[in-house]
């Protein structure tokens, strides 16, 4: 018993010891346990810290880390070693990409990794984040012609549309040489990275298909068909649609999704009824829509009728082909007209004249 009461003291002071390098080390881990180590990129020759570097379309290079923290006399810098560093491409859509070579520090607080660009001029940036959560960025540009095979062009036609109309977007692939060459047989991937308005490409089988993959034709063309998605209907949008080979080549054009506005007009034959004998007139209302330049006749329109006296029959009717939803009404005394509204869209309104016929 008295050995024991002896060493409770020593126990209770490791515990209290122990709490206490915990809470200095919540926002360290195990290499870096205080949570103040910094990271930054570095020059692989000369060792000097970088924010930016510079590639060869479809080249490589190695981008380099270093990892340290302060001694405690508060002023010397010392390498932080086994320090976990996670690389992260924040641009993947450009068609690079990274090889870790070691993650994890070595003697001199390095990490390193390799990046591979894409076959365009696009820029990319790479983030490094140690295991304490410090981070550090670089930003990669690219310099000099594309390798082999690329995206020379790409163009819509036309480059804006409305709702659930298409255009042709054809991308036309050449080689390096001068005057190019185009190439036969190249896929090519289309996808819609930016899509404001729920757009598609449409497949052999006329599905909507989120990415398509077309081979080039003898002229170094491929084709694909972009349909206008139906989202937020009432604004113009605009969606980005982009080609891509495998080996990083891109191109990308933006296709406008314009607003639609709906209208609607309302006819009535004959104007003028019998409001005492109880006559009849066949009224018409024709739902259009204008997107753009174009306008158009809605089919499948559902369209309300109203009246401020006598009846309509039907009360409701849903539009044909040509935009056109029809109805009777008759008069009863002392009518004063029609209304078609087509639900959720506009309404008109035609006087119909109730008098004795002659």
């Amino acid at each position: 018993m008295l050995r024991k009461t002896k060493r409770l003291p020593v126990i209770v002071m490791l515990a209290l010891i122990t709490v206490f390098l915990g809470s200095l080390s919540g926002c360290g881990d195990s290499a870096d346990p205080l949570g103040i180590g910094i990271i930054q990129f570095h020059d692989a020759s000369t060792g000097v810290i970088i924010t930016s570097i510079t590639v060869q379309p479809g080249g490589t290079v190695t981008l380099v880390v270093r990892v340290r923290t302060l001694r405690s006399d508060g002023t010397t810098w010392v390498p932080v070693i086994g320090e976990k560093v996670t690389f992260t491409l924040l641009t993947p859509g450009n068609g690079g990409g990274l090889t870790v070579v070691n993650d994890r520090t070595a003697g001199n607080g390095q990490a390193m990794a390799v990046f591979t660009a894409g076959n365009n001029s696009t820029a990319d940036s790479v983030r490094a984040t140690t295991g304490s959560g410090a981070t550090a960025s670089i930003a990669i540009t690219k310099t000099g012609g594309l390798i082999g095979a690329r995206i020379s062009t790409l163009v819509p036609a036309p480059t804006s549309v409305a709702a659930n109309q298409t255009s042709v977007v054809t991308a036309t692939v050449t080689d390096g040489a001068t005057p190019a060459n185009p190439i036969l047989g190249e896929p090519v991937t289309f996808t819609i990275p930016t899509n404001q308005s729920g757009a598609c490409f449409t497949d052999a089988a006329s599905a909507c298909v989120a990415s398509i993959t077309v081979n080039t034709d003898a002229g170094g063309r491929a084709v694909a068909l972009y349909r206008g998605g139906t989202s937020d209907p009432g604004s113009s949008v605009s969606d980005t649609v982009r080609a891509a080979l495998a080996n990083g080549s891109s191109n990308a054009v933006a296709i406008t999704r314009n607003a639609t506005v709906y209208s609607i007009t309302v006819g009535a034959l004959p104007t003028t009824v019998d409001g005492v004998g109880g006559g009849s007139s066949v009224v018409t209302a024709t739902v259009t829509a204008t997107a753009g330049t174009t306008t158009s006749s809605v089919s499948g329109a559902t369209v309300v009728f109203t009246t401020a006296g006598g009846g309509v029959s039907p009360g409701s009717a849903t539009t044909d082909g040509s935009g056109k939803a029809v109805t009777t009404f008759s008069a009863s005394p002392g009518t004063a007209g029609a209304t078609a509204a087509p639900s959720r869209r506009a309404s008109r309104s035609t006087a119909l004249h109730t008098g004795t016929p002659w």
